[in-house]
């Protein structure tokens, strides 16, 4: 068996590495964005562990063929997404996690008054009273509604020669399967 020259062995592994790694750069409209990247668990294949790769904006090279997700303090994180190619720009634009979290309690509160002012119909309560309840509840129920349409995480790839995909994920027992 002959060996390469050390150029040879270099530039096969420089392009060994190229194929296996996407460059990326990542940017977003709210500060405190992260990459974070999946990984499983033998011992727990039901969830993915998420561990950051880099807090935007930033640069970096990531492997191929992974789950990715853009997160960040206070922040929804996005659905998962695979990254191909040589490079790609990721844009986030992350809704409140609070915000939703007030839209699913507005939701069920105004669901909820809307039901006791349906209850209240039949009993000896006044017009003015369950009017009252049932306007409430309507304005609580739009508003959580409001909210939780309003606020979701959005992530763009742009393909700088590279291709993503935000196909069906789904979690088996040898890991995350795209």
């Amino acid at each position: 068996m002959k060996a390469l020259p050390l150029t040879m062995a270099l530039v096969l592994a420089a392009t060994s590495a190229r194929a296996q790694t996407t460059f990326v750069t990542v940017d977003g409209e709210q500060g405190g964005l992260v990459l974070e990247r999946a990984f499983v668990d033998p011992g727990d294949p039901g969830k993915p562990r998420w561990v950051p790769i880099c807090a935007a904006p930033c640069n970096v090279a990531v492997p191929v063929g992974a789950g990715y997700r853009i997160n960040g303090r206070g922040r929804r994180a996005s659905d998962i997404f695979v990254l191909d190619g040589e490079r790609a720009k990721v844009r986030a634009d992350t809704g409140s996690s609070a915000s939703f979290v007030t839209g699913i309690a507005a939701t069920c509160v105004g669901g909820a008054l809307l039901t006791i002012a349906a209850g209240l119909v039949t009993d000896e309560s006044g017009p003015r009273d369950v009017a009252i309840i049932a306007v409430s509840g309507v304005a609580m129920l739009v508003t959580g509604l409001a909210l939780l349409s309003a606020n979701k995480t959005t992530v763009r790839v742009s393909r700088d020669g590279a291709t993503a995909s935000l196909g069906p994920i789904r979690l088996a027992p040898e890991g995350i399967v795209f």
